[in-house]
Protein backbone atom coordinates (compact mmCIF):
# COMPACT_ATOMS: atom_id res chain seq x y z
CA UNK A 1 0.00 0.00 0.00
CA UNK A 2 2.79 2.41 1.05
CA UNK A 3 3.92 2.28 -2.61
CA UNK A 4 0.80 3.09 -4.82
CA UNK A 5 1.54 6.88 -3.17
CA UNK A 6 4.92 6.95 -5.09
CA UNK A 7 4.65 5.17 -7.67
CA UNK A 8 1.42 6.97 -8.84
CA UNK A 9 3.67 10.09 -9.08
CA UNK A 10 5.96 8.53 -11.47
CA UNK A 11 3.07 7.63 -13.45
CA UNK A 12 1.36 11.10 -13.49
CA UNK A 13 5.01 12.52 -14.35
CA UNK A 14 5.20 10.09 -17.35
CA UNK A 15 1.53 11.74 -18.61
CA UNK A 16 2.64 15.01 -17.79
CA UNK A 17 5.85 13.99 -20.35
CA UNK A 18 3.30 12.08 -23.06
CA UNK A 19 1.06 15.17 -22.96
CA UNK A 20 4.13 18.16 -23.28
CA UNK A 21 5.36 15.57 -26.19
CA UNK A 22 1.84 15.60 -28.29
CA UNK A 23 1.27 19.05 -27.91
CA UNK A 24 4.77 19.23 -29.39
CA UNK A 25 6.35 21.30 -26.77
CA UNK A 26 9.92 19.62 -27.17
CA UNK A 27 12.21 19.76 -29.72
CA UNK A 28 13.19 17.10 -32.01
CA UNK A 29 16.37 16.96 -30.47
CA UNK A 30 15.03 17.20 -26.47
CA UNK A 31 14.46 13.15 -26.17
CA UNK A 32 18.53 13.02 -26.74
CA UNK A 33 19.60 15.70 -24.96
CA UNK A 34 17.33 14.60 -21.81
CA UNK A 35 19.37 11.49 -22.01
CA UNK A 36 22.73 12.39 -21.97
CA UNK A 37 21.56 14.86 -19.44
CA UNK A 38 20.25 11.69 -17.14
CA UNK A 39 23.16 9.45 -17.99
CA UNK A 40 25.92 11.98 -17.53
CA UNK A 41 24.71 14.38 -14.80
CA UNK A 42 21.53 13.76 -13.10
CA UNK A 43 21.58 9.97 -12.66
CA UNK A 44 25.79 10.07 -11.27
CA UNK A 45 24.67 12.89 -8.76
CA UNK A 46 21.63 11.10 -7.65
CA UNK A 47 24.18 7.56 -6.99
CA UNK A 48 26.48 10.21 -5.27
CA UNK A 49 23.61 11.72 -3.13
CA UNK A 50 23.20 8.00 -1.11
CA UNK A 51 27.35 8.21 0.00
CA UNK A 52 26.09 9.85 3.32
CA UNK A 53 22.93 6.40 3.22
CA UNK A 54 25.41 4.04 2.16
CA UNK A 55 25.24 0.98 4.60
CA UNK A 56 22.04 2.14 6.34
CA UNK A 57 20.17 -1.30 5.58
CA UNK A 58 23.04 -3.43 5.67
CA UNK A 59 26.85 -4.32 6.66
CA UNK A 60 29.63 -4.23 4.62
CA UNK A 61 29.48 -8.21 4.25
CA UNK A 62 25.70 -8.37 3.18
CA UNK A 63 27.45 -5.20 1.13
CA UNK A 64 29.94 -7.11 -0.36
CA UNK A 65 28.00 -10.39 -1.31
CA UNK A 66 25.25 -8.54 -2.84
CA UNK A 67 27.71 -7.46 -5.11
CA UNK A 68 29.09 -10.75 -6.25
CA UNK A 69 25.51 -12.43 -6.23
CA UNK A 70 25.07 -8.98 -9.03
CA UNK A 71 28.14 -10.40 -10.93
CA UNK A 72 27.06 -13.97 -10.93
CA UNK A 73 23.77 -13.18 -12.62
CA UNK A 74 25.22 -11.85 -15.28
CA UNK A 75 26.88 -15.18 -15.83
CA UNK A 76 22.89 -16.40 -15.63
CA UNK A 77 21.18 -13.65 -17.76
CA UNK A 78 24.07 -14.37 -21.02
CA UNK A 79 23.12 -18.11 -21.09
CA UNK A 80 19.57 -17.54 -20.90
CA UNK A 81 19.41 -14.46 -23.65
CA UNK A 82 20.54 -16.83 -26.20
CA UNK A 83 18.00 -19.56 -25.51
CA UNK A 84 15.44 -17.50 -25.70
CA UNK A 85 16.55 -15.69 -28.56
CA UNK A 86 16.87 -19.10 -29.84
CA UNK A 87 13.51 -20.18 -28.81
CA UNK A 88 11.57 -17.29 -29.89
CA UNK A 89 13.10 -17.15 -33.62
CA UNK A 90 14.48 -13.58 -33.59
CA UNK A 91 15.61 -12.64 -36.98
CA UNK A 92 19.49 -12.73 -37.20
CA UNK A 93 19.44 -8.48 -37.77
CA UNK A 94 17.70 -8.47 -34.20
CA UNK A 95 19.36 -11.02 -32.20
CA UNK A 96 21.73 -8.42 -30.97
CA UNK A 97 19.45 -5.77 -29.41
CA UNK A 98 17.28 -8.73 -28.42
CA UNK A 99 20.04 -10.16 -26.24
CA UNK A 100 21.52 -6.82 -25.14
CA UNK A 101 17.88 -6.31 -23.46
CA UNK A 102 17.97 -9.23 -21.95
CA UNK A 103 21.18 -9.30 -20.12
CA UNK A 104 20.92 -5.36 -19.13
CA UNK A 105 18.93 -3.63 -16.44
CA UNK A 106 17.66 -0.24 -16.96
CA UNK A 107 19.63 0.71 -12.97
CA UNK A 108 20.89 3.51 -15.13
CA UNK A 109 17.78 5.36 -16.26
CA UNK A 110 14.13 4.49 -14.57
CA UNK A 111 15.24 2.16 -12.41
CA UNK A 112 16.91 4.39 -10.05
CA UNK A 113 13.70 6.81 -9.77
CA UNK A 114 11.76 4.12 -8.88
CA UNK A 115 13.96 2.54 -6.30
CA UNK A 116 14.43 5.78 -4.79
CA UNK A 117 10.85 6.31 -4.64
CA UNK A 118 9.72 2.83 -3.11
CA UNK A 119 12.53 2.28 -0.60
CA UNK A 120 14.70 5.65 -0.08
CA UNK A 121 18.11 6.43 -0.31
CA UNK A 122 19.61 2.93 1.52
CA UNK A 123 18.24 0.83 -1.19
CA UNK A 124 19.83 3.52 -3.78
CA UNK A 125 23.70 2.06 -2.77
CA UNK A 126 22.31 -1.11 -3.47
CA UNK A 127 21.43 0.32 -6.87
CA UNK A 128 24.67 1.40 -7.62
CA UNK A 129 26.33 -1.79 -6.83
CA UNK A 130 23.80 -3.27 -9.39
CA UNK A 131 25.66 -0.70 -11.71
CA UNK A 132 28.91 -2.45 -11.58
CA UNK A 133 28.49 -5.15 -13.45
CA UNK A 134 25.82 -3.47 -15.75
CA UNK A 135 28.29 -1.14 -16.93
CA UNK A 136 30.61 -3.59 -17.35
CA UNK A 137 28.68 -5.68 -19.37
CA UNK A 138 26.89 -3.41 -21.53
CA UNK A 139 30.09 -1.99 -22.70
CA UNK A 140 31.51 -5.61 -23.64
CA UNK A 141 29.51 -8.61 -24.13
CA UNK A 142 26.17 -6.29 -25.07
CA UNK A 143 28.52 -3.95 -27.79
CA UNK A 144 29.91 -7.37 -29.12
CA UNK A 145 27.01 -8.83 -29.29
CA UNK A 146 25.28 -6.15 -31.35
CA UNK A 147 28.37 -5.56 -33.60
CA UNK A 148 28.43 -9.26 -34.33
CA UNK A 149 24.69 -9.90 -35.60
CA UNK A 150 24.90 -6.72 -37.02
CA UNK A 151 27.19 -7.97 -39.87
CA UNK A 152 29.44 -5.27 -39.08
CA UNK A 153 33.13 -6.20 -38.06
CA UNK A 154 32.87 -6.74 -34.35
CA UNK A 155 35.46 -4.30 -32.59
CA UNK A 156 36.88 -5.00 -28.93
CA UNK A 157 34.80 -2.35 -26.62
CA UNK A 158 37.20 0.51 -25.36
CA UNK A 159 37.99 -0.22 -21.83
CA UNK A 160 38.19 3.36 -21.06
CA UNK A 161 34.53 3.67 -22.42
CA UNK A 162 33.90 1.16 -20.01
CA UNK A 163 35.69 2.69 -16.70
CA UNK A 164 35.13 6.12 -17.76
CA UNK A 165 31.34 5.88 -17.71
CA UNK A 166 29.46 8.02 -15.15
CA UNK A 167 27.65 5.69 -13.64
CA UNK A 168 30.53 3.18 -12.99
CA UNK A 169 32.85 5.78 -12.02
CA UNK A 170 30.36 7.22 -9.51
CA UNK A 171 29.39 3.31 -8.27
CA UNK A 172 33.21 3.02 -7.35
CA UNK A 173 32.93 6.37 -5.47
CA UNK A 174 30.54 4.88 -3.45
CA UNK A 175 32.13 1.93 -2.62
CA UNK A 176 35.06 3.69 -1.85
CA UNK A 177 33.19 6.11 0.70
CA UNK A 178 31.55 2.73 2.16
CA UNK A 179 34.51 0.56 2.76
CA UNK A 180 36.26 3.88 4.66
CA UNK A 181 33.66 4.88 6.35
CA UNK A 182 34.20 8.17 5.18
CA UNK A 183 30.77 11.06 4.71
CA UNK A 184 30.34 13.71 2.13
CA UNK A 185 30.15 17.91 3.54
CA UNK A 186 26.52 18.45 4.39
CA UNK A 187 26.69 21.33 1.66
CA UNK A 188 27.77 18.30 -0.99
CA UNK A 189 25.72 16.14 -0.24
CA UNK A 190 22.38 18.62 -0.73
CA UNK A 191 23.94 19.90 -4.22
CA UNK A 192 24.27 16.06 -5.27
CA UNK A 193 21.28 15.51 -3.93
CA UNK A 194 19.18 18.96 -5.45
CA UNK A 195 21.23 17.95 -8.97
CA UNK A 196 20.20 13.97 -8.86
CA UNK A 197 16.88 15.00 -7.93
CA UNK A 198 16.28 15.52 -11.77
CA UNK A 199 16.92 12.37 -12.60
CA UNK A 200 13.12 11.44 -11.80
CA UNK A 201 11.23 13.89 -13.63
CA UNK A 202 13.78 13.71 -16.50
CA UNK A 203 13.35 9.84 -17.22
Amino acid sequence: MSAIVPMSLLVAVMIGGFIAAKLSLFSDHAESDLSVMITQIASPALILSTVNSAGSLGTKREAMIFLLIAFLLFGLYIPLASLMTRWFKFPQKSLGVAKFLLINNNTGFMGLPVILAMYGEGAMFYAALMNIPTNLFSFSYGAWAMAKHSHQEAKPPSLVKILFSPGFLTSIVVIVFFVFDWRLPIVMADFFSLVGAMTTPLA
